[in-house]
């Protein structure tokens, strides 16, 4: 299976929007074996596929996300480096000229070149507004 990053970048905000007031995106062990999301979190209704699955233990695995269980939930968080990759990509023109970019080079990077890409046309944009050259 591949790494599906605008898939990733998604579930990064829907973590982010759709927390407890401890910072956890709760899901059931039991609904995510059924293979759904529960009601009021991570789109609720939106089966979870296996690329969901597999791009969300990618964010694990690269330390954006922890998890912590409790019984039969799964509470997922942003890690820092998680809220520091989704800033870099969140705002919709640089995430799509950071896609560009990637596309015109191969259509695939490390995680930590994407980020790079993104925070380049971050820093050009301020830049741009502000005549600050970072």
């Amino acid at each position: 299976m591949k790494r599906d990053l605008e898939l990733q970048r998604k579930l990064l905000i829907e973590i982010e929007e759709s927390t407890d007031e401890f910072g956890l995106q709760f899901v059931s062990q039991t609904l995510l074996d059924a293979g759904g999301y529960p009601e009021g979190h991570l789109e609720a209704g939106r089966p979870m596929s296996h690329s969901d699955e597999y791009n969300l233990e990618k964010l694990f695995e690269a330390g954006y996300v922890s998890r912590q269980y409790f019984g039969e939930f799964t509470g997922f968080k942003l890690t820092h480096s998680g809220h520091d990759f989704l800033d870099s990509v969140r705002e919709a023109g640089i995430w799509e000229s950071t896609k560009e970019a990637l596309s015109e080079t191969g259509g695939s990077a490390a995680i930590e070149v994407v980020k790079a890409i993104a925070i380049g046309f971050a820093k050009k944009k301020i830049q741009t507004h502000t005549g600050i050259e970072i």
